[in-house]
C-alpha cells in the first residue's frame, strides 16, 4: 500500500457552483503515520477526517491563481479559488 498526498485546486462560479479544476499529486509514502509528519511539516492543517479521510488546508495566498483564470477564461462575474490536500491509497501490484 502506498499512501499520495494530492493538492486538490477548486473553483466556484456563481452560474455552476464548485468544481475541481486540478488534482497534483505532491508526496507519497510508504506509512500514512510518516505522511501526516510531512503535511505537519509542509504547515498544513487538517480540517476534517481521520485516516485516509483527512482533508488538509493551508494558508496561502491565490489571487494570482484567480486573477490568471479570470484572465484567460475572460471570466467577467465574481469566482472563488480554494485548495485542499487530501490522501489517496493505492495498492501496489505483485
Amino acid at each position: 500500500m502506498i499512501f499520495i498526498l494530492i493538492r486538490e485546486t477548486h473553483v466556484e462560479l456563481p452560474e455552476v457552483g464548485k468544481r475541481c479544476i486540478d488534482r497534483l499529486p505532491l508526496v507519497s509514502n510508504a506509512t500514512i503515520e510518516k505522511l501526516f509528519l510531512h503535511c505537519d511539516q509542509m504547515g498544513l492543517s487538517r480540517i476534517s477526517g481521520n485516516g485516509t479521510d483527512s482533508i488538509f488546508v493551508r494558508t496561502s495566498d491565490l489571487s494570482s491563481v484567480k486573477n490568471g483564470l479570470k484572465d484567460f477564461f475572460k471570466i467577467q462575474t465574481p469566482l472563488k479559488i480554494t485548495e485542499q490536500f487530501v490522501i489517496f491509497e493505492q495498492e501496489l501490484g505483485e
